[in-house]
């Protein structure tokens, strides 16, 4: 009878062995889960990261109109953002003429510079000749270059 009672014992013993087995390695299981998605959703709330490739195939600021006012001696730059999803941390204008290319850069910290944050802008720009081209550059990345041929 004792032995049949040991018997017993021993299979109760393995099946709850079992069990905690089981149920600790679906806990291990269920947090090894939870870390990818996290370390997931943690680089999804860093996107988009843009290249420079992914930002002159669609750029998210576009040269919408660019004129040279004579009186003013002023260089008028219509942007217009085309894309909201992207910050821009940094935007710089080379204003080439036959001979140099002048670079104005606005950022956030600018005082007398806003960066475009939606819709349309227009930036004036001092230049004593009249430039022959302007090229946008954001993010430091070359978006377009157009040339100035209107007159304000």
């Amino acid at each position: 009878m004792q032995n049949v009672k040991t018997k017993k014992n021993k299979r109760a013993i393995s099946d709850v062995v079992s069990v905690v087995l089981t149920i600790t390695g679906v806990l291990i299981a269920v947090l090894i889960l939870a870390l990818s998605i996290q370390q997931l959703s943690d680089n999804i709330l860093k996107s988009p990261e843009f290249d420079c490739i992914d930002l002159s195939i669609k750029p998210p600021v576009k040269i919408i109109n660019t004129c040279y006012n004579f009186e003013d001696k002023d260089l008028n730059i219509e942007l217009e953002k085309t894309m909201q999803n992207i910050e821009i941390k940094s935007l710089e204008f080379l204003i080439s003429t036959s001979q140099t290319t002048e670079t104005f850069f606005c950022s956030d910290s600018c005082s007398n510079c806003e960066i475009i944050k939606q819709g349309r802008k227009t930036y004036y720009l001092s230049s004593d000749d009249k430039p022959a081209r302007v090229t946008i550059k954001i993010n430091g990345c070359v978006l377009e270059t157009r040339e100035i041929i209107n007159n304000c």
